[in-house]
Parts: structure tokens; C-alpha cells; sequence
């Protein structure tokens, strides 16, 4: 039966004739309407496949969308038309779960093409062609089977001195290599690959049993574009592969020839980090000051939707170029990310590593840059750690400079910030009696307050979502975060009042705000394992709750985990009590994440949070943490977010939220802009 697709409008337009015959071309439908009272009819009289909403009516499409598809249990796509190209639009409609999303000038065929797609009706646009080389027949089968299944051509290569010719017939897109293989390793091959001139340019990705990052970092390193590991899930290696295709093929047509010679971001990492090994050595021997300076465009999201990615590599070309005329022939500068650089100096003293900062800040704020047929001034912030001789490693270095780059923008103060290691406070040295002081000051509560950091979806959601973070005033006015002083607190019985200091602030903040008849958000507080012990704290919470006039969804209480699961049938019991009074639950995962897989079913909550560290030290559990929690319903946050690189591979796990410095610092208000977040 035909596939129809609903074109939904505020009025008739001349691209609805151009689109129902590219439609039809393609063996779809087109039927249109523009009022609640036609899409219903629509729907009751047709059986609509997919959607094309004007922006102006995206609302209405939606609720259409979410309508049809808890009445048929099915996903109808969606697909954005809209007559200008902000991005602030574009966001509403990715937040909304769009699709696509098309911009003028409106190409009807171009548009039937992806519905096609999205619906799986065959098109007349060119297969992608895959060569899979792997020397196990059993091997090369299973995932040309794979492919296949997903609609693209492939050829297996089994006896590795064959590749060559079969390159050259079959005229693939993308290569499938297996790395360990007889006569010639797929890292042999791949060399020499590179250096046909006909083949050099066809991307490569491995996949390969071979999990030792070194070993795939060196397969990289001589021309692979990527680097899968054995086994794989279907949807990986399908969404791999068609991906790099997409991008090879915009590459082809002319796009930006800056990006297509991109460093990996890995890689990247991998010379900065050994580059600051030598330097930290030389530096102890010489007595000179080393220092990392991480360079971020101020405003990137701004400058992208006016130049373009191909105008944000020309910029990022001549920052570059700015920054190695002020720099000294033997310091290091290297891309890191789309908007970022990094660079590695030694000089004799700190004042000579601030006074380069300096210059290189003047250098680029006062350049009068040139992309995109745009002329335009852009702004840098700069954050330097410098390396000490009490450094062990040097891994926590970029991620304390780009938290330095980003705290310097965020207060000010020129833009630039210098950070040196900091020593982590030792509370079980102290101990609670030398901790006196500090205990006083906590039980007095003007001395504590609030902060709020957002946390921000990836996916679609309605209600901003924000953490409580407890700070104290010390004596001499510094602002210490919780984890200098909770330690300590716990100690004692003090940390269950605490906990519930928290609550009530969060309580009146809500109610202020309902007060002002804003648009209250969610806020996640975090609890001590201690609260579960506090038997009179449900009850509590619900009259709280009741005085203040705030709904327990409003709330979501966040505990570590596995520190609740000392008593798991107890912990289960006062979570599901707590999830009655339709407050939220979010567990914090404290330990490595195969404890957390094991338990995901067993504990009530509709949160689970990780840290990017968490996914960097556990890659191949994330991801499979990532699915078992969709399964269940439970939504996964990624916090203590640093690193600009990580955000692709965020989006394409279906992480649904991201919080850290990167994203947003910690804000006495709530006023973060969630429309305006492009993640």
C-alpha cells in the first residue's frame, strides 16, 4: 500500500504541488492541512506515515505525532520545513524530536529523498559500497550480511593481496578492514592505500577483536578513520559506516578540505599528553615553568550559525596562524576540537607564559577576520595550568585548563586564567575534632546557600532541569563546594539535618518562583546514603511538599550509588515510597559501571548519572549501560562534562542529558537558557 505523508501549513503555498510530485516519483503520498480539525479527519480517514510541518505549526505536528503514535504503538518521522534558517528554530525542532529540518531555498526533491529514507521505501539515489577485508570467511560474511540488510552493496575480500584489485573493480566507498591477517596486515594495507593515488582518499575504518588503545591508536595513525571493536551491535556498525559515507561524500562535493584533514581528537590528545611528559622532565632538570594554554572561540554556537563550519575552519586557521607568530618555534600548537586550540610552552619564568596569553588574546580579539563572504571581529578566552614538579601525571592537565579557559570567561577578568595543582583537602587527617570550626559554621545556616547548574538535554524535554549544589562561606569569605566539608560532616549525625536543609531551600526557591508565575523547573537535590536511615523523612518531605504548594515531580532526589545498597530491600522500599509521592529518583554512580548494569533493574529511579571520566575509563560498558537504561525507562546524565571533543560521541549514544562547566558553571540563578543551548 502506498505510504502517505501529511504536509501540514498554516495556508496553500506553491511548494505543495513541487512536493506531492517529488513524492509521487517515489511512490509516496502527499495530503495537506492546516487546522487541528483536517489533521484529525486525516487521521481517521488515511493511515498517515510521516509528517512535514510548517515551524510555524510545529506545536500542533507534534501533539498530532504523539497522538498517532500511543494510539498505534509506532514512530511517525517528522520532518521541519521553515522560511528562514536561525537557529534558535532549528533547536526548537530538534528539541521536539524532528527528523530533518529544511532551510530556504526549499528543494522538494531533496525533501522526498530523506522521507523516503526515513520511511524505507527504495529510492533511485546511489547505494552506498562497502569492501569488507577480513581473512575469517565467517567474519566477513556476519557483517556483509549486516550491511546488506541495511540497503548497501557490499563486496568481502578474504585473501588480503587481493584487496587491491578488488578496490579498483568494485570502487567502494568505504573500507571494512580487519587489522591481524596473513601475507598483509590490515595497518600494511591500509599504508599502502594511501599511497594510490585512485584509492588514497576512500575512508578506512577498522574492526577488528584488538582492544589495546595503543595498538589502535598506531592503526590510525597510518590513515584509519576510525577504529570499531569486535563484537559490535548491528545499529553501531550500520550508523559507522553510513556516517562516514555521508561525510566522504559531502567531502567530494566540496566541503570545507580544512575538516577533511583533521587530526583524530585521540590523537591529538595522545601527542599533548606525551609533548607534556618531556616538558614536565626538562622542566624539573632546566628549572623553567612549563605551561598548557587552551584557547576556546568565545560565543562559537553565535559565530557558526553565520559562517558556517567551513568559515569556522578558516577562522581556527587563522587564530592558528596568529597564535604561532607571537608563540616560539618550539612550542607546540594543535586543533583541538571545532573550536578550540592548544599549546605547549617552556619559558623561564611564569610572567613570560602570562605575557604570551596576553598577546595572543590582543592578536585575535583585534583581528578583523574574514569567512564566508563575512567580515567580523571574534573573541578568545584563554586558561593556563601551569605543570609543578608535584604533578604524578599529567592526564587531569587539559581537562584543569579548559576548566580554567572557562571559569576566566565566566568571571572575567580579561579573559584569561592561570591555574596551578590543586591539593585535595584531607578530611580523614583532620578528623571532626580539628573539624570543630568548621562544624560550627555549618550548623549555623547563613552560612550556607544554593547554587544551580543546568543540566541540559540532548533529546527532547519540556521542563528546565537544574542541580543543587551546597556551598559554605569559610571564615575568610572563600566559597567552599560541598566536597570540602561534607567528608567531615558525615562523621557526624549532622549530615541528616543537612539534608534536609537542602530540601526546604530547594522548596522556597520553587515556591518564589511560582510566586512570580515563572516557569518552575526541576530541581535535583543530592542526599546522603545516610538519609535512608532517617525513617521520619518521607512523611517530612510530603508535608514540606504540601506547605510550600509544590508537586513532587518538581523535585528529583539524587543519591550515590552503591552506598544505598548496604540494605538493597530497604533502599528499594524508600526509593518506590519517595517515587509515590511523584518525586524523581536519580542514583550517582560512585563506583565502576558494571556494578551499576548489574543492579539497573533492581532500584527504583529515573535518573542514572555517570561521569565523562566514567565513560573514558569503561568505554565498553557505557555504552551498554546507555541501552539497558532506555530499556527500563531510565534516563542517563553525563556530568563533570569538560571536553568539547566528547559531545558527538554523547549525541550519537543517545545520552539524554549533559551537565559540567563546559555546558554551564554553577549560577545563584535560574536563568539559564535552554532554547538557546545548542549541545
Amino acid at each position: 500500500m502506498k505510504k502517505t505523508a501529511l504536509w501540514i501549513r498554516p495556508e496553500p503555498t506553491a511548494k505543495d504541488q513541487a512536493l506531492r510530485k517529488a513524492l509521487a516519483s517515489r511512490g509516496l503520498s502527499l495530503v495537506t492541512a492546516n487546522s487541528h480539525q483536517a489533521m484529525a479527519r486525516f487521521s481517521r480517514q488515511q493511515d498517515i506515515s510521516a509528517l512535514v510541518a510548517d515551524a510555524r505549526l510545529l506545536d500542533a505536528a507534534c501533539r498530532f505525532r504523539d497522538d498517532s503514535a500511543g494510539a498505534k504503538d509506532r514512530h511517525l518521522p517528522l520532518l521541519v520545513l521553515h522560511r528562514e534558517s536561525d537557529l534558535q528554530t532549528r533547536l526548537n525542532a530538534l528539541r521536539q524530536g524532528a527528523d530533518a529540518f529544511f532551510a530556504p531555498p526549499l528543494d522538494a526533491d531533496e525533501v522526498a529523498t530523506k522521507l523516503a529514507q526515513l520511511l524505507g521505501v527504495a529510492t533511485d539515489a546511489q547505494p552506498c559500497k562497502v569492501v569488507v577485508v577480513d581473512d575469517d570467511p565467517a567474519q566477513a560474511n556476519f557483517a556483509a550480511t549486516i550491511l546488506s540488510k541495511a540497503g548497501i552493496e557490499v563486496c568481502t575480500v578474504t585473501e588480503s593481496l587481493k584487496t587491491l584489485d578488488t578496490l579498483r573493480s568494485f570502487k567502494p566507498e568505504l573500507i571494512l578492514m580487519d587489522v591481524y591477517m596473513p601475507d598483509a596486515s590490515g595497518l600494511e594495507l591500509t599504508a599502502i592505500i594511501r599511497e594510490q593515488k585512485d584509492l588514497m582518499d576512500i575512508p578506512i575504518v577498522y574492526l577488528s577483536g584488538e582492544h589495546d588503545p595503543d595498538k589502535q591508536l598506531d592503526a590510525l595513525s597510518v590513515g584509519g578513520e576510525d577504529f570499531l571493536t569486535k563484537p559490535i551491535r548491528p545499529k553501531h556498525l550500520i550508523g559507522t559506516v553510513r556516517n562516514r559515507i555521508d561525510r566522504s561524500r559531502q567531502l567530494r562535493q566540496g566541503v570545507s578540505e580544512n575538516r577533511r584533514r583533521e587530526v583524530d581528537p585521540a590523537l591529538v590528545r595522545k601527542h599533548i599528553l606525551e609533548r607534556l611528559e618531556r616538558l614536565h622532565d626538562s622542566s624539573a632538570v632546566a628549572g623553567k615553568t612549563t605551561g598548557l594554554l587552551y584557547l576556546e572561540i568565545d560565543n562559537p554556537l553565535l559565530l557558526l550559525e553565520r559562517v558556517n563550519l567551513d568559515g569556522i575552519d578558516e577562522v581556527m586557521a587563522s587564530i592558528k596562524r596568529l597564535t604561532r607568530e607571537v608563540a616560539h618555534k618550539e612550542d607546540r600548537i594543535a586543533r583541538f576540537g571545532d573550536f578550540c586550540l592548544v599549546l605547549t610552552a617552556q619559558r623561564e619564568r611564569q610572567e613570560q607564559l602570562q605575557e604570551l596569553a596576553q598577546q595572543i588574546k590582543v592578536a585575535v580579539d583585534r583581528c578583523q577576520f574574514s569567512a564566508a563572504k563575512n567580515q567580523f571581529n571574534t573573541k578568545v578566552s584563554i586558561g593556563m595550568r601551569l605543570l609543578e614538579k608535584s604533578d604524578g601525571n599529567v592526564h587531569d592537565l587539559i581537562s584543569d585548563a579548559i576548566r580554567a579557559c572557562h571559569q576566566s570567561r565566566e568571571k572575567g577578568g580579561g579573559g584569561i586564567l592561570i591555574q596551578r595543582s590543586v591539593k585535595p583537602v584531607e578530611q580523614k587527617k583532620t578528623g571532626v575534632r580539628e573539624d570543630g570550626g568548621l562544624l560550627e559554621r555549618i550548623t549555623d545556616w547563613d552560612n550556607l546557600q544554593l547554587v544551580y547548574q543546568p543540566i541540559v538535554p540532548l533529546q527532547r524535554e519540556h521542563r528546565p532541569l537544574y542541580q543543587c549544589l551546597l556551598q559554605m562561606r569559610a571564615e575568610n569569605g572563600r566559597i567552599m563546594p560541598a566536597r570540602e566539608f561534607l567528608p567531615a560532616v558525615e562523621q557526624t549525625g549532622k549530615i541528616l539535618k543537612l539534608d534536609r536543609w537542602v530540601i526546604i531551600r530547594a522548596l522556597v526557591t520553587l515556591r518564589k518562583l511560582h510566586k512570580k508565575k515563572a516557569r518552575s523547573p526541576k530541581l535535583m537535590i543530592s542526599q546522603s546514603a545516610t538519609a535512608l536511615k532517617d525513617l521520619q523523612r518521607i512523611p517530612w518531605i510530603g508535608e514540606s511538599m504540601a506547605k510550600t504548594r509544590i508537586k513532587g515531580r518538581a523535585l528529583v532526589l539524587e543519591f550515590p550509588f552503591p552506598e544505598i545498597t548496604s540494605d538493597p530491600q530497604g533502599a528499594r522500599d524508600y526509593l518506590a515510597s519517595l517515587q509515590q509521592l511523584g518525586i524523581g529518583i536519580s542514583l550517582n554512580c560512585t563506583s565502576e559501571l558494571d556494578a551499576l548494569l548489574q543492579n539497573l533493574n533492581l532500584l527504583p529511579a529515573d535518573y542514572i548519572k555517570i561521569t565523562e571520566a566514567q565513560i573514558r575509563n569503561y568505554p565498553d560498558t557505557w555504552d551498554r549501560l546507555v541501552e539497558a537504561a532506555h530499556k527500563l525507562n531510565k534516563r542517563i546524565i553525563v556530568s563533570r562534562v569538560e571536553h568539547p571533543e566528547l559531545l558527538g560521541q554523547l549525541w550519537a549514544s543517545e545520552v539524554d542529558y549533559i551537565q559540567g562547566y563546559f555546558v554551564q558553571p554553577p549560577s545563584k540563578d535560574l536563568d539559564y537558557d535552554f532554547a538557546e543551548a545548542v549541545m
